[in-house]
């Protein structure tokens, strides 16, 4: 039995996978061990055994059907690693996502691509701060609160055009998405799907908050 655990010894190597279930070993010459599989590489297995002591073999010292086990618990532990990896960039994509800060652009076109990658609708203001009444309302009850940016990051988009008169906007972006989208007074704004298709409209009225806002936004995404 000495010299069975001398040819179990072998080189540590970091491991793959563990099954946790006791089996019985055996290695080319015929003799046996119950163990515990550990863990594998390319080249090793890692067993513990019933004392509670663990051995490495080399796999090519074991039998047919053993070897064929090890290549099993390699394949799972490999599809496991790989179900992890995607999990984590998941987890990643969503935490990146939930933490990108809230911001106005002013391109619509760059802000729809943006959108589509990210699966996220897209708020189009129109508004003018310098000279509307309602306009002024909507910025200090809703947008410039850090509640409604909280609540925005990682759920909406936005773009904002700046009319500095009535009717005419600070680029002509603004000017031409004023006309497509029809807007005759402001403030009001638009809701569009990543796919830049009009789900939804709005604009000041009494009592809307930065929540209320971006529930509805949100909402009207998910219709």
């Amino acid at each position: 039995m000495r010299n069975f655990y001398l040819f179990l010894s072998c080189i540590l190597l970091s491991g793959l996978c563990a099954f946790g279930e006791s089996r019985t070993w055996t290695n080319t010459k015929g003799k046996t061990l119950e163990g515990e599989f550990v863990k594998a590489t390319k080249t090793t297995v890692s067993v513990k055994l019933d004392s509670g002591k663990t051995v490495r073999i080399k796999i090519k010292d074991l039998s047919e059907e053993d070897q064929a086990f090890v290549a099993q618990a390699q394949e799972e532990a490999e599809a496991a690693k790989e179900a992890q990896n995607d999990e984590e960039d998941d987890e990643a994509k969503s935490s990146s996502k939930k933490s990108s800060s809230f911001r106005w652009a002013k391109r619509l076109n760059s802000t729809l691509e943006k959108a589509k990658e990210e699966d996220l609708p897209v708020m189009v203001l129109f508004t003018g701060t310098s000279w509307c009444g309602f306009c002024v309302k909507l910025e200090d009850e809703v947008l410039s609160k850090r509640e409604f940016k909280r609540l925005a990051s990682g759920k909406m988009l936005g773009v904002k055009y700046e009319c500095p008169s009535a009717g005419k906007y600070e680029t002509a972006e603004g000017d031409k998405m004023a006309k497509k989208y029809n807007v005759r007074g402001v403030p009001h704004y638009i809701i569009l799907n990543k796919d830049g298709e009009q789900i939804g409209s709005g604009g000041y009225h009494s009592g809307i908050t930065p929540k209320s806002l971006v529930d509805s936004i949100t909402k009207a995404a998910k219709k």
